[in-house]
């Protein structure tokens, strides 16, 4: 019984992870602008997610790898150019 708990457990991350990245993508575009100059950074799993917030714009867009994890904390500061 505990086998099939913890693949049931393992499903159901696997299935989340996905829309949390749809989630914080989506609050990242939602915290900028759209600009003539927006730009799109990729973050590769392994790579900086708070690196490439701290260096966005208003108006940039951060794609995360599929099936990538990125650990936290994760801080968004207010950006000049950003609407509430």
């Amino acid at each position: 019984m505990k086998i099939e708990y913890a693949a049931t457990l393992q499903q159901t991350r696997h299935l989340l992870r996905p829309a949390i990245q749809i989630i914080l993508i989506s609050f990242v575009i939602l915290l900028g602008v759209r600009s003539a100059q927006a730009a799109t950074v990729v973050v590769s799993s392994g790579g900086n997610l708070q690196a490439a917030i701290d260096s966005a714009q208003a108006g940039d867009t951060i794609v995360l790898e599929a099936g990538a994890s990125f650990m936290g904390p994760i801080t968004l500061p207010n950006k000049a150019g950003a609407t509430a």
